[in-house]
């Protein structure tokens, strides 16, 4: 089985390597805005679900051009359907020619498009690099720890148990913007 990590990582950890930290971190930020975010990066035939309304949500948040959807193995028109950079496809016409099923209320889902799509912002927005290197940077000054506090002569330090490289209240404010919303 492979580890998860490796001495290596560790000794990289404990050295406070910055590359390791600044990695660790846009891991970090990544998982938790459930999306790539940046660069621009072009998606082949991902499974994308339609809803029972007919609407396909992509998984971005910064959608630049969708070149092909599939339905039920053929290729829409480009007219049949509208997208936006929210990432969202909706159809264009109530209904489909026939062969082509795209669901509506209350048919049986989950049903599937493939969309071949661009997304991502071509730099990476200033408010999601400032959560990346205040992450790095407190995750290399004062890592993960079970202490609640800490005391060096007369000063007392207590923790909120943010530090290390989790993101606290400020960062998930801060990235509200390019977070993927689950939808119910």
């Amino acid at each position: 089985m492979a580890d998860l990590v490796t001495t290596t990582d560790l000794g990289k950890f404990e050295a406070g390597d910055r590359q390791w930290f600044l990695d660790t971190a846009e891991s970090a930020v990544r998982d938790y805005c459930d999306w790539h975010i940046a660069p621009s990066r072009r998606e082949v035939d991902r499974r994308c679900e339609i809803g029972e309304r007919g609407i396909i949500m992509l998984h971005s948040l910064h959608v630049t051009d969708v070149e092909s959807v599939k339905v039920d193995g053929q290729v829409l028109e480009p007219d049949e359907y509208d997208w936006d950079e929210a990432g969202f496809i909706t159809r264009t016409r109530t209904t489909w020619p026939r062969g082509r099923y795209w669901p509506v209320f209350g048919l049986p889902s989950p049903r599937y498009a493939y969309v071949t799509f661009t997304h991502g912002y071509p730099e990476v927005p200033l408010a999601v690099k400032a959560v990346i290197l205040e992450l790095a940077s407190s995750g290399i000054e004062l890592p993960s720890s079970v202490a609640t506090e800490a005391t060096g002569g007369p000063f007392r330090i207590k923790f909120k148990g943010t530090s290390g490289l989790s993101l606290n209240d400020d960062h998930k404010s801060r990235l509200a913007d390019y977070r993927i919303q689950a939808i119910a």
